[in-house]
């Protein structure tokens, strides 16, 4: 996923050294004609090692290059006005991308109901772990049906995507809510221009953009401590294998990053 914000250096990344998503920046979060030309191509290099090849379906958008060379990847884009009825995207792929970030989001609501002291205020790192573990939760099925949704095959029985979630049946239009939000602009040359001028200004005022802290890191013995509170937790449950097969993954990362820690003490100590 690539995910555009406004800012490029933000505090909440500070001690962030890896993203599930490729982050930029722009004054307006808008995609521009440079940003998907380096991220088609970044796309085609990752297919390229895949040794696959794809078609990529693009709404009509006159801020995107129609010219873009790349490698492995076949650019279609679709007419102008059809975008609703024939790109799979809108048949049901973002509406349950949303459906899923904003279940999230009322989930934490009613935490930190449950408990102000836990309440602060969502940064961007925050929103693209969530949005990242949203994606990946979506099952190839509902892409799949979406795709026949669009007409790519002929002679399928009606498709379903499922039911709104229940915790979201009670806020009509919430996870639609940013629907007509505008995601880019058709530019002149003296736009850009002057884009590329704010955008080195905001370099050097990220910080002041963004009210956020930056993420607390846990000590290893403190994170060893919750990935076994999880493993306890997630035991209770039925058929969680796979889950807690991932939190052995995940233990062994604390414990390797706590074996580089203690080395580096201790070669520290002897140069002293």
């Amino acid at each position: 996923m690539l995910v555009i914000g406004k800012a490029k250096n933000l505090r909440c990344f500070k001690n962030v050294k890896s993203l599930p998503v490729t982050y930029d920046a722009q004054s307006r979060s808008w995609m521009t004609g440079l940003r998907f030309i380096n991220w088609s191509k970044a796309l085609g290099d990752h297919f390229q090692i895949k040794c696959r090849r794809i078609i990529l379906f693009i709404d009509y958008c006159p801020a995107l290059p129609k010219d873009v060379e790349l490698k492995n990847i076949t650019l279609v884009f679709l007419p102008p006005n059809a975008t609703r009825k024939l790109q799979p995207m809108d048949q049901g792929i973002i509406k349950v991308l949303k459906q899923g970030y904003r279940t999230r989001l009322i989930h934490r609501y009613l935490k930190e109901m449950e408990d102000p002291d836990s309440k602060r205020p969502l940064n961007v790192h925050e929103a693209i772990l969530n949005i990242a573990a949203v994606w990946h939760a979506i099952k190839p099925k509902t892409i799949q049906n979406c795709f026949k949704k669009a007409g790519f095959r002929h002679n399928e029985s009606d498709v379903l995507l499922g039911e709104e979630p229940a915790i979201l049946q009670g806020f009509s239009g919430y996870s639609s809510i940013d629907y007509n939000v505008a995601l880019y602009e058709t530019c002149s040359i003296e736009d850009l221009i002057q884009d590329v001028n704010n955008t080195q200004k905001e370099a050097l005022s990220d910080d002041d953009e963004d009210k956020g802290e930056s993420i607390p890191i846990l000590s290893n013995a403190a994170a060893l401590s919750a990935v076994n509170d999880l493993r306890c937790y997630v035991s209770s449950f039925g058929k969680s294998e796979a889950a807690l097969q991932n939190l052995n993954y995940i233990e062994s990362l604390v414990i390797n990053n706590a074996s580089k820690s203690f080395c580096q003490t201790k070669i520290s100590d002897y140069f002293k």
